[in-house]
């Protein structure tokens, strides 16, 4: 037996959710908006305009515009209507900001489903896991997660893991000062987070003038051919560095390693920094694969 909310209770209700915190988001079976906290309004910016006009479709746009990766975005949201299955995905915004979302789900008296989305600005928390500098995830982070991430994995998971170090990067300092060198990072960790798009892919800075990216790959060929691309990328910005003979741009050196299944990060980790060091003695601008 079913009871409907009188009005003073559902309007305590609704008081309640839009003092809440985090943005709240209810649709209902036929994936129609029944409820929007002011908190969620507010996280998107939607003006009146576009609420009063009720329209979901409307709504719906001006929330995905200001989204990075929508395929993404609206994989979770199918993924917790065709399974009931309740998600969690973080959603980076066009303006830097960063939302946790989390979905669930509530089956009424006659089995029809109705979603409930909660939303909450984690942006200040994700930026102690970020380098300034250069965009990419920092020492911290890779300590936290790159380990969990490699003992999590099943046989039929594969990642790449390529560990780079800038070319003579000392020198490179040395003769066009400090100030250039972090222009310089800043610009190499641009272009990788340009070039790691897809799910899954990580950059991280592990020290200095050193970086590690961890990325999807369906071979080793594939991975090795991926990384060097970027290498080609690095050298082709054409940024001057004398003292990176022959060269005399910038460059990098990179171990390359290929991982199926489960793997301690400590012996990934020592196998990459091998294959580094052997590029390096090879000449630097190149990759050396790792035996892993």
């Amino acid at each position: 037996m079913t009871h409907a909310m009188n009005p003073e209770n559902l309007g305590l209700l609704k008081k309640t959710l839009d003092s809440l915190p985090d943005g709240v988001l209810v649709v209902s079976p036929d994936r129609k908006i029944v409820y929007a906290n002011d908190r969620f309004i507010a996280m998107w910016g939607i003006p009146s305009t576009v609420m009063g006009t009720h329209d979901d479709s409307k709504i719906l746009d001006y929330v995905e515009a200001q989204v990075t990766d929508l395929e993404t975005f609206r994989k979770q949201v199918e993924d917790l209507y065709e399974t009931r299955r309740e998600t969690e995905d973080e959603i980076h915004l066009t303006d830097g900001r960063v939302f946790l979302r989390r979905g669930t789900y509530h089956v009424n008296a006659e089995g029809e489903t109705a979603h409930i989305w909660v939303f909450s600005d984690i942006t200040s928390l994700k930026a102690f896991e970020r380098c300034s500098l250069t965009g990419v995830f920092n020492r911290r982070k890779f300590d936290e997660e790159f380990g969990l991430r490699l003992l999590g994995m099943t046989d039929k998971d594969i990642i790449g893991v390529a560990l780079l170090d800038l070319d003579n990067f000392k020198q490179y300092n040395d003769s066009y000062g400090h100030q250039q060198g972090d222009r310089l990072l800043s610009e190499v960790g641009r272009l990788f987070l340009g070039r790691l798009r897809r799910r899954g892919d990580t950059a991280y800075r592990i020290g200095g003038e050193e970086f590690l990216l961890v990325c999807k790959c369906r071979t080793e060929q594939h991975l090795f051919d991926f990384i060097d691309s970027i290498r080609a990328d690095v050298q082709r910005l054409g940024r001057e560095h004398e003292k990176n003979a022959p060269y005399n741009v910038v460059t990098f050196s990179a171990g390359v390693g290929f991982i199926q299944g489960s793997a301690k990060a400590d012996y990934v980790f020592a196998q990459v920094d091998k294959a580094l060091y052997a590029a390096k003695e090879k000449g630097r601008n190149q990759l050396v694969r790792a035996k892993i």
